[in-house]
């Protein structure tokens, strides 16, 4: 049994400080939410936004007891792979050496495989090392933690904690009407609308989307995509694509600014999801803190967070899932608020607060089981 399963350590009571890494707050409130609440708990947190530095002489610079790890493709992910390889390397040696010095390492496992890497052997190497060097990795979903054990060959079973992944209720403004939403973006109000909302990647489905859009057998609807593309190359495939049918979808190609968000979730009637490959997806969060019922894969960690009473889920194994799930969607149309609710209510559970207690907790312990590491070597000299 690891020794961090040993329900018999008592719980650190001391303060100290946590070294988020990478520090990552421009587009994503993930990392600012917990921190505010963990802070609010007495954990100091500190970040380490450069990813090129040593991470043993930044963890130093600034007292931290812990290093808490979350998306790994910032340490090694470089456009050239040489250049890569080196980046690597260092990270590395930056982890061993923490590990000589006993500093816990934690990782946040966001996603199994990196959706932003060219180098595959990299991103697994990163993800093995980490896993195994890890005292406590936090995944947040069951499915999510079983795919990591099978992926990785994870032996340390019990070192894995689901932490669900908190709502963004009241981290948005939400105070703009359906009407108002509308009006603002030129979307008259007797249609159905269909959003995809956030930063659009390859493995999310989009041009799969307006495929599956443009076959739908209805008047009055909308889909309305809202996102910053990756690349131009896909910028240019969806551009393309809406043109054909420029009446009936609205691209805004851009990142959405904070104030903007309410805008387009209070202007839709269902958030679609397409994607091909889902661990973790804060826009789902994000959604369902908005009332919004949804459309999205029936698949893994997206049961722990959607069900049939706040979503049309499908086989995304099938080619005409997604194009049955949105007329499903046209056909219960006077349901799709009742069914945002739902979503609300089920999203409502899990807030920053508790996931804070919950982070506070692993820190403890992982403080704990290197403590009675320290006192067994002390001992035995």
């Amino acid at each position: 049994m690891s020794k961090f399963s040993d329900r018999s350590l008592p719980v650190f009571s001391g303060k100290f400080t946590v070294c988020f890494a990478p520090k990552f707050t421009d587009t994503n409130p993930y990392q600012s939410c917990l921190a505010y609440n963990l802070e609010r708990l007495g954990v100091k947190l500190d970040g380490i936004e450069d990813c090129k530095l040593f991470l043993p002489k930044e963890v130093a610079k600034r007292r931290a007891r812990i290093l808490h790890l979350h998306w790994l493709h910032r340490f090694y992910h470089r456009s050239k792979s040489e250049v890569s390889i080196c980046v690597f390397l260092k990270f590395f040696v930056g982890l061993m050496t923490l590990k000589v010095r006993n500093v816990p390492i934690v990782w946040t496992a966001h996603n199994i495989v990196s959706h932003e890497v060219s180098s595959v052997v990299l991103d697994r190497l990163s993800s093995i090392l980490v896993a195994r060097q890890a005292e406590a990795i936090i995944t947040h979903s069951k499915a999510a933690k079983q795919e990591l054990i099978n992926t990785y060959k994870i032996k340390s079973c019990d070192k894995i904690l689901v932490i669900p992944h908190a709502n963004y209720i009241d981290q948005y403004k939400n105070e703009i009407s359906k009407k108002d939403a509308r009006s603002r973006l030129s979307i008259p109000e007797a249609k159905t609308v269909f959003l995809f909302f956030g930063l659009i990647r390859p493995y999310k489905g989009v041009p799969e989307l307006i495929d599956a859009f443009e076959k739908l057998r209805a008047d009055e609807i909308c889909l309305l995509i809202a996102g910053q593309p990756r690349d131009n190359d896909l910028r240019g495939l969806i551009e393309r694509k809406v043109a054909k049918n420029c009446e009936s979808i609205c691209f805004i190609p851009r990142f959405i600014a904070e104030d903007e968000v309410q805008i387009y979730m209070n202007a839709a009637d269902v958030v679609v999801f397409p994607y091909r490959e889902l661990l973790t997806s804060g826009a789902i969060l994000l959604a369902t803190s908005f009332g919004r019922a949804c459309i999205a894969p029936q698949r893994g960690a997206i049961l722990e967070s959607l069900d049939s009473k706040g979503a049309f889920l499908y086989d995304p194994d099938s080619e005409s899932g997604l194009l049955k799930a949105m007329t499903s969607a046209l056909a219960h149309k006077a349901n799709l608020h009742e069914m945002g609710q739902h979503n609300y209510r089920v999203a409502k559970a899990w807030g920053w607060e508790e996931v804070a207690r919950e982070t506070s907790a692993v820190y403890s312990k992982c403080l704990n089981v290197v403590n009675s590491q320290k006192d067994s070597v002390a001992y035995k000299k």
